[in-house]
């Protein structure tokens, strides 16, 4: 990545930071397994909250919420607030009912993801890095809106990562009837947990929403409001569901 120098002094400093952090980050993938991939700064491990594990003893999934429609909720005069996720169980009463364990953890504040910048894509990386060893699989729970970049620079960031790394969220808050962040949800924890049940490991970063699973580098968001909001246009999704639901 290149820094214009012509721009505000404050700007370049944390162009030229987010920079060596990406160099820095690239230069360590050659480590391979997550567990043996080190932090390399920013806003810290200190920002992640890890807000407990629901369900049994033996495997478990990390589930990382870093913002967006998924785990928000209206407020008192209507407007949409983060919800707290220790409250996720009302809303998704299924997750206690799965045969595996969640870790839920959250930055403390979360991302909006109109706005991320590539220091948020390293954040969430070491996020993933501090807390994924011990773990099956990842889910990350993000914005609509900056998905798919997310998805392209984490799969550079953490190449050589073996478990799945899935990232999804929601064109509506779990909060309403008819939201469709349960499903994707739902499947997202299947996919990073299949192989634990002798499903093929995807070992890589994608993105499932709706129907589709994409390669994290191959995803482009494509619609702002339909369920169907994503696609791959540049390569063959790498599975598909049947009976996904219409907005």
């Amino acid at each position: 990545m290149a820094c214009d120098h012509r721009h505000d002094t404050d700007e370049v400093q944390q162009c030229d930071e987010d920079a060596e952090r990406v160099v820095r980050r690239r230069r360590q993938s050659d480590l391979g397994v997550v567990a043996r991939l080190p932090r390399i700064g920013g806003r810290g491990v200190s920002d992640v909250e890890v807000l407990g594990r629901i369900g049994p003893d033996g495997p478990a999934l990390l589930v990382l919420y870093t913002g967006g429609t998924f785990g928000m909720g209206p407020d008192a005069d209507g407007s949409l607030v983060p919800l707290d996720l220790r409250e996720l169980g009302v809303h998704l009463p299924f997750i206690r009912r799965l045969p595996l364990a969640l870790t839920v953890a959250t930055f403390v504040e979360p991302i909006d993801s109109s706005a991320m910048r590539i220091s948020d894509w390293l954040d969430i990386a070491d996020a993933i890095v501090a807390h994924a060893p011990g773990h099956a699989g990842v889910v990350v729970l993000h914005g609509t809106d900056t998905m798919a970049y997310t998805a392209s620079a984490l799969s550079f960031l953490l190449e050589g990562i073996d478990i799945p790394i899935v990232l999804t969220g929601a064109q509506r808050p779990v909060t309403e009837l008819r939201s469709d962040g349960r499903e994707n949800l739902v499947t997202a924890l299947a996919i990073a947990a299949g192989h634990l049940r002798g499903a093929a490991l995807v070992p890589e970063v994608t993105i499932f929403f709706s129907d589709l699973l994409i390669r994290g580098n191959r995803a482009v968001k494509v619609h702002a409001d339909s369920y169907h909001g994503f696609a791959s246009p540049n390569h063959p999704p790498l599975a598909a569901r049947s009976g996904a639901a219409e907005a």
